[in-house]
């Protein structure tokens, strides 16, 4: 609809169909019925850069609902930082975000790796190498580090769902529905 430029038409049927009903009580009091709090889906964008990279970016344009990255000098940044502090958290993190999205999957992991000895930086790094393990079909790697996402916050819904497909892809399909409402 929207592709098609029938606005008010997606907007009403978005309004009936996502946003729940408003009830009221006695007092004037309100609240909404909101379904589960589901996600619609995944996206997942694979970018493919050649070449060394300058002048790192972001951007959001608000007014157009659009995100924009470039990576021109983030790695040359990263590493004037990791020559200072080789075991820095943050930057080891950083690392990895930018080799996983240039497609150096191997620097990657080791900034990911690096980044979990710092207390920030474990889950989330925990969980990215998971992703990696996932992409590579690597099975129980993926599953080990969703398990160590899980135990540094256990409330991790990244490193939940990469695990309950994990579960899937091992043919533990009722591992993977157990594990997932044990959590909620």
């Amino acid at each position: 609809m929207i592709d098609a430029g029938k606005l008010n038409e997606a907007h009403k049927l978005a309004n009936k169909e996502l946003k729940g009903v408003i009830h009221k009580k006695r007092g004037g009091a309100q609240f909404g019925d909101y379904g589960a709090q589901q996600t619609m889906g995944d996206l997942f964008i694979s970018v493919e850069h050649k070449g060394e990279l300058n002048n790192y970016k972001r951007e959001l344009d608000i007014t157009n609902g659009e995100g924009k990255v470039s990576y021109e000098t983030a790695l040359e940044l990263v590493r004037k930082s990791l020559a200072i502090n080789a075991y820095d958290g943050e930057a080891n993190y950083l690392l990895g975000l930018i080799c996983r999205d240039t497609g150096d999957n191997t620097t990657s992991k080791s900034g990911f790796s690096i980044a979990m000895g710092d207390i920030a930086y474990k889950s989330s790094a925990a969980t990215e190498l998971a992703n990696l393990f996932l992409i590579e079909k690597d099975w129980n790697r993926a599953e080990r580090y969703a398990l160590k996402a899980l135990a540094f916050n256990q409330y991790n819904l990244d490193a939940l769902q990469t695990l309950a497909l994990v579960k899937r892809k091992m043919g533990k399909s009722d591992e993977a529905k157990k594990g997932a409402l044990s959590n909620c």
